[in-house]
């Protein structure tokens, strides 16, 4: 009621484009850094992918998704 009453006067603006997502392209070579420094006493390994968004997912498929990573790399329990 308080935000109706605090923005509900302000008239609404254009809508906005849809949004365009990044495509992930064919994987058809080996794409690697490595980044050493002397500095570094830890070492660390990352690494990511482009993945369907809850927007262009099957029903399912980005909930399965999102679960994997949590079993995989959630928190100091996780798989890796």
């Amino acid at each position: 009621a308080t935000a109706e009453r605090t923005f509900g006067k302000i008239a609404r603006g254009p809508d906005l484009p849809p949004r365009i997502r990044p495509v992930e392209p064919e994987q058809n070579t080996k794409r690697t850094v490595t980044l050493t420094d002397a500095r570094v006493s830890v070492p660390s390994f990352s690494t990511q992918w482009v993945v369907p968004s809850y927007h262009t997912a099957k029903p399912g498929e980005a909930e399965a998704l999102d679960l994997l990573a949590e079993i995989l790399g959630g928190d100091n329990r996780s798989r890796l």
